[in-house]
């Protein structure tokens, strides 16, 4: 089984684990919606489909980063751990402003905005988003890993990390408040993801990392609380 094969096994797997649970154990019964959940599957598997060409050129980039020792991690030949810690931290570092980039700019709103319009959030929320949003993703991590040097494991491997924390951070599974409290000191968590997705601007306009949770904290970004009980949604024209 090849590197990419066994990311979309793992991907897979962690996937139908939270689709699962939160119908078991939902926080919000109201939330589990066939309807709603077919739309945002259906959109992801599109996206899937038409993001391959794009997707597949940013691995053929990265690995032509890495022959050609292009980048300054690259120059700076380090231990591969240390490439590896480096790599994951400045990949989550630009997926943090990137979505802060979708949040602040008004005409990557438009396009992010579908991805919040989602009333009923659960882990298939974590498939919806507009092809305009990740098509418009990619020359930028592009960029990202032509300047630092990251190559093609440090990349596949963070893929895997985002891609399971955005996963279980939009799931509706019932989590513990205390459990929630000490997942969110290294990562962005559950509780602190459903403040993003509310209805309220000024709780929508936080909350915007991937993977750590240290970001929101560096930047200023972090709400710990709602104010009141949460509404999925957009009630507000306004963004940031």
């Amino acid at each position: 089984m090849s590197l990419k094969q066994t990311q979309i096994v793992i991907l897979l797997g962690v996937f139908l684990l939270q689709y699962i649970f939160e119908h078991i154990y939902p926080q919000q019964k109201n939330i589990n919606n066939w309807k709603n959940e077919k739309f945002n599957i259906v959109t992801g598997l599109l996206n899937m489909a038409i993001t391959f060409v794009p997707a597949y050129f940013l691995i053929q980039w990265v690995f032509l980063i890495q022959q050609k020792n292009l980048g300054l991690l690259q120059e700076l030949v380090l231990p591969f751990w240390i490439n590896l810690g480096l790599s994951i931290f400045l990949l989550d570092l630009w997926m943090y402003t990137w979505h802060r980039l979708n949040h602040k700019i008004s005409f990557l709103w438009q396009f992010h905005s579908f991805h919040h319009k989602d009333e009923k959030m659960n882990s298939t929320t974590a498939l919806r988003f507009h092809i305009a949003e990740l098509l418009f993703s990619y020359p930028g991590k592009a960029v990202i890993c032509f300047v630092f040097g990251i190559g093609y494991i440090p990349l596949l491997i963070y893929e895997i990390l985002f891609s399971i924390n955005v996963i279980v951070h939009h799931s509706n599974m019932y989590i513990n408040e205390r459990f929630d409290n000490i997942y969110r000191l290294f990562f962005a968590s559950p509780l602190m993801h459903r403040i993003h997705h509310s209805n309220k601007a000024e709780e929508t306009n936080s909350n915007f990392g991937a993977v750590f949770s240290f970001w929101d904290v560096i930047f200023k970004s972090k709400k710990n609380k709602a104010k009141e009980k949460i509404q999925f949604g957009i009630d507000h024209t306004n963004f940031q």
